[in-house]
């Protein structure tokens, strides 16, 4: 038995007067129980059962911790018991967090998470968080405010500051809370950086929950985390805090009451520093012997309880003296304990009822891929009839204020707020007219996507973070591939309402850094939409479908084409840019600080439009590129040479059948693009059309294969794409048979071309 000082008793008579002495009992008993699950789950991997644990992770040591913080939050803000919470309360566990989710759920009025626990470590199909999808301890239970979790820890930051900026945007600042549960060693990730900065930027309702163990799977503190005093950081960042003085369990109730109250009460952020005890190591692939000479929370917590007349000495779970150290039968560790003793059998029951379920259908892995599209109606336009008096960038603008008017929407990034606009000036007037709802971002773009990520899970709200130049994006990878796994990884629960905007293609003087075509980078991404609107009526059209899509989208803006408007005298290079098809009910207007009026109208994610029609090649292309392709056809009609040329509008997923259906009926295809040809997006729509066009030839038009357009006028020209290499490819395309290799003449074709003409790699062409 562990004496206690009076001192520490009177501790526990202090709480005894917040808590009752049954909700007490509640707790310890939880508490216990979540010890003897995870030391059942250890056992499953020790005995080699790897069909049903094959890999364990779990918080044992943090079960008292669990318990005290969830009571902590329930009484600090004054929470129904037995009713979710989720309106008000939002939690971001770690994957070590199984006795804080546990207690919540229990306090929520659901008690099968136990149950649950056992059907993710077996990956069977009744897992409710992800269906077998997911490694043990990735939950995702939103009808209780337990939010989505991964195995990358510092992503839970940004998302637990974006959440609570959604919040925000429903006009909740106070009354609501959002808990993020971190390791030590995660606050030496860039995303705790990032989220203490949104958090103590905007003032937002979070509590920052760092727990202790003074270890990152093997990395001891004083060798991964630099921050020696997080007080001091926390006041760097107007943030307050608060730090438990031990892991037992009036330490952590007492001073994450102090922290959920100023959260609470105030709307303001905190950072609550709880040590914590790891008794065992990270995850199966580290599992080390229990380690009995730790201070044991759960032990003391019994002790604590007893010696108050709570619970029985039989109850008190005390450990046998010397210890056994036996790891296969953990109970025996310890005294004879009927409360252990019949909690084990009840885990053991559990676990073998879950053995019995059955096991993901091999065919379920497609379903819940992508969300829904929305089914709209486009409203009938051609490029042959009037031309648009609305830039790009206006009918961009119109699509946002449209949005934004609804008020479930958002929109920010570097410079979006205030005069500017952005730099491309497409936000321009809207900060004025929604002053709560276009702002500016620190120059940071993981925090604008996490932001993003965090508060699109809020079902509600249709975000559009803009990231500056697509250039910048590429260090936002890690948060657009979670934006496109998350529909899949939790079964259907979630999928933010995300479309990040952003410019790009290359631009004169852009030079490295401002002229990147970025649609093959995440092309590969899953269930990730990307969109490249090449005139206005498909720009204001696509955007508003976005606002309405259940999903992540990447919206690419070409940059040179943001002023185009329509002009009948444009001479020489302008020519080549033309003002697309006329927006219903469009009222232009020559001032870029005005929004100009349309009738609103969609344009489906998905679907290709024809622009010219032709028999003798299909030109497939998008964005800066199809104007180009545009002005190389017409002059390839003066020449008797027609083409289809079709506008993918959306690059993923893109129209298939309709390029594939053009393709059969001209036998060649040109794709001419802004990006490299080398590994790029636009192979797999060769791929496709051999899959499915037998003898077709295919030709491809793309930038030059260097890092990227140089400064200098003549470096850009040599290396972009043009009308007359456009053209040029065509007509060397048109001339040749169909499947006659021999009739080729490409000596002339410049090397960064591609041709698949049906031969083996290695054929001479003469």
């Amino acid at each position: 038995m562990i004496d206690r000082t009076q001192a520490q008793l009177v501790s526990a008579n202090q709480i005894i007067e917040r808590i009752p002495a049954d909700r007490l009992r509640e707790l310890y008993v939880n508490a216990l129980r979540m010890r003897l699950v995870l030391d059942e789950k250890i056992g499953m991997k020790l005995r080699g059962e790897h069909d049903i644990g094959g890999f364990f992770i779990g918080g044992m040591g943090e079960e008292v911790h669990g318990a005290a913080l969830a009571q902590a939050l329930w009484d600090a803000m004054e929470l129904p018991v037995g009713r979710s919470a989720a309106e008000r309360l939002a939690i971001f566990p770690h994957y070590r967090s199984d006795a804080l989710v546990d207690n919540v759920l229990l306090l929520s009025g659901y008690d099968g998470f136990v149950r649950d626990q056992f059907r993710q470590q077996a990956a069977r199909a009744t897992d409710p968080s992800a269906g077998g999808r997911q490694m043990v301890m990735h939950v995702s239970m939103v009808g209780y405010g337990i939010q989505p979790n991964q195995s990358a820890l510092g992503m839970q930051i940004g998302k637990a500051a974006g959440y609570a900026k959604g919040w925000k945007l429903q006009g909740k600042s106070t009354g609501v809370v959002s808990v993020v549960v971190l390791g030590d060693g995660t606050t030496s990730c860039s995303d705790f950086h990032e989220g203490v900065s949104a958090a103590g930027l905007w003032s937002l309702p979070v509590l920052f929950v760092v727990t202790d163990n003074e270890m990152a799977i093997s990395t001891p503190k004083s060798e991964g985390v630099a921050i020696v005093d997080l007080k001091s950081y926390a006041k760097a960042f107007n943030i307050g805090f608060e730090s438990a003085e031990s892991a037992d369990f009036g330490d952590v109730y007492e001073a994450a009451f102090r922290a959920v109250q100023r959260v609470h009460f105030t709307g303001k952020p905190t950072i609550l520093h709880c040590p914590v005890v790891r008794f065992r190591g990270h995850s199966s692939s580290g599992l080390k012997d229990f380690d009995p000479d730790l201070f044991d929370p759960l032990v003391a917590f019994g002790q604590y309880l007893f010696q108050l007349g709570i619970i029985s000495s039989e109850q008190a779970f005390t450990p046998k003296t010397p210890w056994p150290n036996n790891p296969t039968r953990y109970l025996g560790n310890y005294a004879d304990n009927p409360l252990a003793k019949r909690l084990a059998a009840e885990i053991r029951t559990i676990r073998d009822e879950v053995v019995a379920e059955p096991k993901p259908d091999p065919d379920s892995i497609w379903k819940f891929r992508q969300p829904p599209f929305p089914a709209v109606r486009e409203p009938e336009s051609s490029w042959d009839g009037p031309r648009s008096g609305i830039t790009v960038a206006q009918s961009i603008r119109a699509a946002l204020d449209r949005t934004l008017a609804t008020g479930n929407a958002a929109v920010w990034g570097e410079d979006c707020g205030h005069t500017l606009g952005g730099v491309f000036g497409c936000t321009r007037f809207l900060p004025q007219k929604y002053p709560n709802r276009v702002w500016n971002t620190p120059i940071n773009e993981p925090l604008i996507l996490g932001l993003a990520a965090g508060a699109g899970l809020h079902p509600d709200l249709a975000l559009f973070p803009e990231i500056q130049f697509a250039d910048y994006s590429l260090n936002t990878l890690h948060w657009l591939v979670h934006l496109g796994h998350l529909y899949w990884a939790t079964n259907g629960q979630v999928s933010p309402n995300v479309t990040v905007r952003m410019p790009s293609d290359p631009t004169l003087t852009g030079a490295l850094y401002h002229s990147m075509s970025v649609e093959s980078y995440y092309a590969h991404v899953p269930s990730v939409v990307i969109v490249m609107p090449s005139n206005s009526f498909d720009a204001y059209g696509l955007l508003r479908t976005c606002a309405t899509y259940r999903g992540p989208v990447i919206y690419l803006e070409p940059k040179d084409l943001y002023r185009v408007r329509h002009d009948p005298k444009a001479r020489g290079a302008a020519r080549v840019l033309r003002a697309g098809p006329q927006l219903p009910g469009e009222r232009p207007v020559l001032d870029e600080d005005s929004i100009p009026e349309v009738e609103d109208f969609f344009v489906p994610i998905g679907k290709a439009r024809q622009v010219m029609s032709g028999q003798d090649c299909t030109v497939v292309s998008y964005g800066l590129a199809l104007h180009k392709a545009v002005h190389a056809a017409e002059s390839l009609a003066e020449t008797g040479i027609t083409c289809d040329v079709i506008d993918l509008r959306t690059l993923v997923p893109y129209d298939r059948e309709f390029v594939v259906e053009s393709v059969r009926r001209t036998g060649r295809l040109v794709i001419a693009t802004e990006d490299r040809l080398n590994y790029s997006y636009v192979n797999q729509i060769v791929a496709d059309v051999h899959a499915n066009v037998g003898g077709a030839n295919v030709a491809l038009v793309g930038m030059q294969d260097v890092p990227a357009t140089g400064m200098a006028p003549a470096l850009y020209h040599a290396t972009v794409i043009s009308p007359e290499r456009i053209r040029e490819v065509v007509e060397t395309i048109v001339r040749a048979k169909k499947s006659q290799i021999t009739d080729f003449e490409f000596g002339h074709l410049m090397e960064n071309e591609l041709i698949w003409l049906n031969v083996a790699p290695g054929w001479k062409m003469r």
